[in-house]
């Protein structure tokens, strides 16, 4: 195989990244058997004109290996990349061994030949993060003995309406940052023996097989606790360990999004496997609510998707740069982390995660969605009772009996 490529490599002009010293045994055997490995970019950066779009999705943020216990492996590559082509190689570590496999392909941007981008397909989303560690002290006295996220709308607490969303969308492991006092978190994704008993002596199959399918797979939640409450970035930042270098989405279970088709993650995770990078969802507001949010400046859309160019926290009222405020769903990058940990305190002494994406905004691609669907913000009591309503409204059991109700309150 070495053989084979080294005579590519023959021409080196100047102003080319190197690397070095990739193993070259089994590439061949890698495409096939490891479709889930990373990748990553290693292009010339003399590249001729209309290449721009491609290397937008293809930017070197997606670099991945499939297995990350052993990263510290040597995976670089002796390499010069010739005038007008991207290499990337698609790299996996044994499970058995820390050496990595290697797959090479030449593409010619702008070659008719290269009609999709299947190949260069980001890193798959696995993890979700949920920070659910707040006090919910706009709830009180309701949470002083029960976490916030317990709280329920119709028949199922916060908490798993979004991780429902995010099953949906394709989550294998679900990451929870609890604090004291959020055991019943815990206790809500594990088995009840004895209720599950009492259940069945009563003929209740129905019931019992809606609390089985309620149930991560085991091994597939954990629990880590946020000590002190620094913040959204500090309760992110937290959950490093165990997600890893990989990327991740964080799911906000404040923010409840009933959507018409997929949930707004899955209509997210649709935006990154085309765009990949890091990815925001967005809702458009009023002008003059954009004071009480995130908001993101924009570049030019392409359909319900935009280049994020800026973001601005709760700017001060006609300055913000656009109408489209943060939702509370995030894909993001792993290098997310490493900003985290040196980051400063800010507005209320707290680690903010918006300052650190805009740190991450320097060196990595963000597309915000302006997700199909209403949003419902559960952490405020307007919008925790307007979502119980609409919940209401969508079940066939339930609507002609709630509308019945709400017309004699009216």
């Amino acid at each position: 195989m070495e053989d084979r490529i080294d005579p590519i490599f023959a021409q080196k002009p100047a102003g080319q990244r190197h690397v070095t010293d990739i193993p070259f045994d089994e590439m061949g055997r890698v495409r096939n058997d490891f479709p889930e490995a990373g990748r990553e970019i290693v292009e010339n950066h003399d590249i001729f004109p209309g290449t721009e779009k491609l290397q937008h999705h293809v930017a070197s943020d997606i670099a991945r290996t499939a297995c990350n216990k052993h990263a510290h492996a040597s995976r670089s590559l002796k390499s010069y990349v010739p005038p007008g082509v991207v290499w990337y190689r698609k790299g996996v570590e044994r499970l058995l061994s820390v050496q990595v496999l290697a797959f090479l392909r030449p593409i010619r941007l702008g070659d008719p030949a290269y009609s999709s981008r299947e190949d260069l397909m980001p890193a798959r989303i696995r993890k979700a993060v949920f920070p659910v560690a707040g006090l919910g002290t706009r709830f009180l006295p309701a949470t002083k003995a029960m976490p916030k996220e317990m709280l329920t709308v119709v028949d199922k607490p916060l908490i798993q309406h979004v991780v429902e969303e995010a099953r949906e969308a394709g989550i294998e492991h679900f990451v929870f940052v609890t604090g004291r006092n959020k055991g019943a978190i815990e206790d809500h994704f594990d088995r009840l023996p004895e209720l599950e008993e009492t259940l069945a002596a009563r003929g209740k199959t129905a019931e019992l097989e809606m609390l089985a399918s309620c149930l991560p797979e085991a091994g597939c939640a954990s629990f880590v606790r946020q000590p002190a409450p620094l913040g959204l970035g500090h309760a992110v930042w937290c959950a490093r360990e165990i997600v890893g270098n990989e990327p991740f989405a964080v799911i906000l279970p404040d923010v409840l999004v009933q959507s018409p088709g997929k949930g707004c993650l899955a209509q997210m995770l649709d935006v990154y496997n085309s765009h990949g990078g890091n990815i925001l969802a967005v809702e458009p507001v009023s002008d003059d609510q954009t004071k009480n949010y995130g908001v993101v400046a924009i570049g030019e859309a392409e359909g319900n998707v935009f280049p994020v160019t800026g973001m601005v926290e709760k700017p001060a009222p006609g300055t913000a740069p656009s109408n489209l405020t943060i939702l509370g769903r995030y894909i993001l990058q792993p290098e997310m982390f490493d900003l985290l940990a040196a980051q400063e305190k800010g507005s209320g002494g707290e680690i903010q995660l918006t300052d650190s994406m805009l740190k991450l905004l320097e060196t990595q691609p963000f597309f915000a969605v302006e997700y199909e669907g209403r949003a419902f913000d559960c952490g405020s009591k307007p919008g925790f009772l307007a979502a119980n309503v609409a919940y209401a409204l969508e079940r066939p059991d339930l609507r002609d009996a709630v509308v019945a109700e709400i017309k004699k309150l009216l």
